[in-house]
């Protein structure tokens, strides 16, 4: 799937905006039998990071969590999270992830954030991600559509 071009945009805004050190878009796989989330986009994440999150089963870590439940997860010390054990060591000491929502319901993903310290973002900086977790998803739903 070739990603419409304002995502790149959409998750830059809704990182810095956090004032988070990375951020990325996890989408439901296409390509595999099990669901699970595929990091499809991300920037100023840690490659060591990125190789042990590049894969998220449904309903673990913020992003599977986020979509399995279809609401916003933080973990203000993934440290202190047994699911974020394989990152154990990491540059990442928190994240928050909101679900990618289209108009219809459909959850595409997760947008999450991710700190180098340990971090509670407000109920503002959740309430943003949400909007751009939206734009996120209209511009999934367009691309799509576009393209049958």
């Amino acid at each position: 799937m070739t990603l419409p071009s304002i995502i790149p945009n959409l998750v830059h805004l809704a990182r810095t905006a956090a004032r988070a050190e990375g951020g990325g878009l996890w989408l439901l796989s296409t390509t595999r039998v099990e669901q699970e989330l595929e990091l499809t986009y991300y920037e100023g994440l840690p490659l060591e990071y990125v190789e042990i999150v590049r894969h998220a089963p449904l309903g673990k870590m913020t992003c599977g969590r986020a979509v399995a439940g279809r609401k916003p997860v933080i973990a203000a010390d993934i440290h202190a999270d047994p699911e974020y054990a394989i990152a154990k060591g990491n540059k990442i000491n928190a994240s928050f992830s909101v679900p990618v929502i289209g108009h219809d319901g459909r959850v595409h993903g997760s947008l999450a954030c991710h700190f180098t310290r340990v971090h509670r973002p407000s109920t503002y900086d959740v309430e943003r991600n949400e909007l751009f977790a939206r734009l996120i998803a209209y511009s999934l739903e367009e691309s799509s559509s576009a393209a049958a």
